[in-house]
């Protein structure tokens, strides 16, 4: 089991933040109370929540010409054609990333529109920055980590 601590840094190493943002972070976490972060933390996520649960994630909007569907269109290269990776496994592992970056994150439910449809809701409630840093670290750890050796079938 891995410790809170730990969890922690690397939410933070994988953050895209600056080594000098995050040492500025915690300098100023420890000038504050611990339980002043703490409670900060909670504000924001009692904020996030509410703005999630007051989202119509199946409202209807014209994605074509906005920021939405060229993020989506780059998470789709980066995942789908890059890796070669199918859409249901980068969801399932786009999701699981998510949730470790915003713990209670409710994320919109994959649907029948496809996997630009999902990102496009995705990228609505997620900032697009984090969304892309997220799809660029698993396509990088996925091209990397693959086997030197091909098998056969």
């Amino acid at each position: 089991m891995k410790s809170p601590y730990l969890e922690i840094c690397r939410l933070l190493a994988s953050s895209g933040y600056s080594l000098r943002d995050i040492s500025e972070f915690l300098d100023f976490s420890m000038r504050q109370s611990p339980n002043g972060t703490v409670r900060e933390i909670e504000a924001m996520r009692h904020e996030i929540n509410h703005w999630i649960s007051n989202t119509d994630f199946d409202e209807p909007r014209d994605y074509s010409h906005s920021e939405f569907n060229e993020t989506a269109q780059k998470v789709e290269r980066l995942l789908i054609y890059d890796v070669g990776m199918p859409k249901s496994v980068a969801i399932e592992i786009l999701s699981h990333e998510l949730i470790l970056r915003y713990p209670g994150l409710l994320l919109p439910p994959e649907g029948r529109k496809g996997f630009l449809a999902w990102i496009r809701r995705v990228a609505s409630i997620v900032p697009e920055k984090e969304l892309l840093h997220i799809a660029t670290n698993i396509r990088n750890r996925s091209v990397h980590d693959l086997p030197t050796d091909w098998r056969l079938k």
